[in-house]
């Protein structure tokens, strides 16, 4: 049984607002060539019934996506074209291009596992070091002298000044000692080598 639908400007709108891969076949019944598509497009929604694929049966619809020649293949993947082949297109090659171009899956929620930061954010280098300070110095002053607890005021100052204006003498400090050993021992990894970038995407005809 196919599994092709029937595209018409009623369904259009539904059709694209279901999430996954859509493969519209805009045909016409005086086409050779589109007559000789069809079983390669049938075939082709035998080999991935993950997929939905549908035929148009109205010109407005193929108006909307302004085709100008027929057979013409559009990809539309949660609503967005992201592929357009013009021509016959043999079953293998379209899914095998399907299978290239689907964007992939999200990850679950559930499996995510989060990666522990090579590096500690200034914030909470700035706050750690403040809350283990504040903590000294409130226990130094109940037990040493008051003095410390000065210290514990000079820290409370400091961590509302960076919440406040977002730095602060501790933060001035930091950035420059971070600075200043970076232009003594470079970090190799700050300045990775460009990614080579993704060859476009072939038009896959016949």
């Amino acid at each position: 049984m196919s599994n092709i639908e029937t595209l018409t400007q009623e369904t259009l709108t539904d059709a694209l607002g279901q999430p996954g891969i859509l493969v519209i076949d805009f045909w016409a019944p005086w086409c050779g060539p589109c007559r000789a598509m069809a079983p390669q497009f049938e075939r082709a929604a035998q080999l991935r019934p993950d997929y939905r694929f549908a035929k148009d049966e109205q010109p407005t619809v193929a108006s909307a996506f302004q085709i100008r020649s027929v057979p013409t293949l559009v990809v539309i993947n949660d609503g967005d074209v992201i592929g357009a082949y013009p021509g016959v297109v043999g079953a293998e090659q379209l899914v095998g291009a399907l299978d290239r171009d689907r964007p992939p899956a999200r990850s679950s929620p559930m499996n995510h596992q989060p990666q522990s930061p090579s590096r500690w954010p200034l914030e909470r280098v700035l706050f750690a070091l403040a809350g283990t300070m504040t903590l000294i110095a409130a226990a130094l002053g109940a037990f040493v002298s008051n003095w410390f607890l000065l210290l514990a005021v000079l820290v409370g100052v400091n961590q509302w000044l960076y919440v406040v204006l977002g730095a602060c003498p501790a933060s001035i400090l930091l950035r420059r000692t971070c600075r200043l050993r970076s232009a003594i021992y470079p970090n190799p990894t700050d300045n990775p080598e460009p990614m080579a970038s993704r060859p476009a995407r072939e038009e896959v005809t016949v």
